[in-house]
């Protein structure tokens, strides 16, 4: 494979979407040897606050100490087993609800029914064991493994980039989980290009140019650029107007960002401004209405940029939005996985981080028509890597992303 795209069409084996051995690979390989985003900061703001990742067949609790200090621990009891708690919380202690075992939330022993009974079990023995944590931009992440690279190391050359929109200033308003019958890769693939715009999402034509997309691909991590308000080729002969109007109408996500700003169909371009430039304007003075100076570019207000932090989390910037999406394996099929949503904005209400609903397939219009577009189609893509006849998934200057992402799995796996 070549992630350039300049020296031939790249392939995969499409039995690295189905084979359970290669998903073996990943949980002994993969998962343990990278940062994960476990959380958004706002889930343990406060003492007490509890999140749980669980990612293939392993979970983490992230918690904020009494003390105030952000820890993690392998969700396990250290007596048989069991997982200690599912999900987002509070609690003033951690407790198995199978033999009452309890710790405190710097994961010390807190209490051990007929502690007698263990008369050699010191309390170094029984505490919580713990993991790596750090928090970055308004993000935590965890690392499952031994000897852990600094985060900002890891995350390079991304670290550099988020810094002008103050991600850790906005607020969550809407996430949630969605259950897909896919693999994990085939959910990732499908965030990684834009030029599947042109078929499946063939209504964002009007205001997005799937191909004036740029790419930026990094040993690990990679960026694009989709250009918003600017229509594609496909989209025939539109006026600015035109253009934003139809970003008004549209159920995705920007038309729901332009709704909020109290945008409706009776917008009007002024002559000799673009729909992205407009855009830009409003999104600036959007800001500046709430109080809140910005000196990100008009690209930077009004594009997609698109980042994937490796392996498995992406970020889109919208200026005053940002959407930030995750593709977990599930822990009982390798054929299905389960992609997590979270929406920030930069203005919103101080109000606790709702809570994530589950959805067992394509979700309601919360999350946009964009969302179930992608969601819908999966299962078909799934179903077509177990195909006799396909022996090579092909992939093309515009996948280049993908090619870069599998690569880089693949350095993993083979990775001592």
């Amino acid at each position: 494979m070549t992630a350039d795209g300049a020296a031939r069409d790249a392939t995969l084996d499409p039995s690295r979407y189905t084979d359970p051995e290669f998903a073996r690979a990943e949980r002994k390989r993969l998962w343990p040897r990278t940062w994960l985003m476990a959380c958004i900061a706002a889930d343990v703001a406060k003492p007490g606050y509890v999140a749980e990742l669980a990612i293939d067949d392993q979970s983490v609790l992230v918690v904020r100490g009494k003390d105030g200090v952000l820890r993690a621990f392998h969700n396990v009891c250290t007596h048989r087993g069991n997982r200690l708690r599912e999900g987002n919380g509070r609690a003033g202690l951690l407790r198995c609800q199978y033999h009452n075992w309890c710790w405190h939330l710097d994961g010390s022993v807190s209490d051990i029914p007929r502690r007698e009974a263990f008369p050699c079990l010191t309390d170094d023995e029984a505490a919580l064991h713990p993991c790596a944590v750090e928090e970055w931009e308004g993000l935590v992440f965890v690392f499952l493994g031994e000897d852990p690279p600094p985060l900002r190391d890891y995350l390079q050359p991304v670290t550099d980039r988020f810094g002008p929109y103050h991600l850790p200033e906005y607020g969550c308003i809407t996430k949630a989980s969605v259950r897909v019958e896919a693999n994990w890769k085939t959910l990732c693939d499908s965030f990684l290009e834009a030029y599947h715009a042109q078929g499946i999402h063939r209504q964002v034509l009007a205001y997005l140019d799937e191909q004036g997309v740029t790419f930026e691909v990094w040993d690990t991590h990679s960026h694009m650029v989709v250009p918003i308000g600017v229509p594609s080729p496909r989209a025939g002969d539109l006026t600015p107007t035109d253009v934003l109007r139809r970003m008004v109408d549209d159920e995705g996500f920007y038309g729901m960002v332009l709704r909020a700003m109290g945008i409706d169909r009776t917008v009007e371009v002024p002559a000799g401004q673009t729909a992205a430039s407009w855009f830009a304007g409003l999104n600036r003075d959007y800001l500046a209405a709430h109080g809140v100076a910005t000196d990100l570019t008009d690209s930077q207000l009004v594009d997609d940029h698109h980042y994937f932090l490796f392996p498995n989390l992406i970020v889109n910037h919208f200026g005053s939005t940002a959407l930030v999406t995750r593709c977990r394996p599930d822990p009982t099929d390798h054929e299905r996985s389960w992609w997590d949503v979270w929406v920030l904005s930069r203005i919103h209400e101080t109000t606790p981080t709702p809570t994530a609903p589950i959805y067992d397939g394509v979700p309601t219009d919360e999350l946009g028509r964009i969302a179930n577009q992608d969601l819908d189609a999966l299962p078909g893509v799934q179903l077509g890597m177990h195909d006799r006849s396909l022996t090579a998934v092909r992939l093309g200057t515009d996948e280049r992303r993908i090619v870069a992402f599998h690569e880089t799995i693949d350095r993993w796996l083979a990775a001592p």
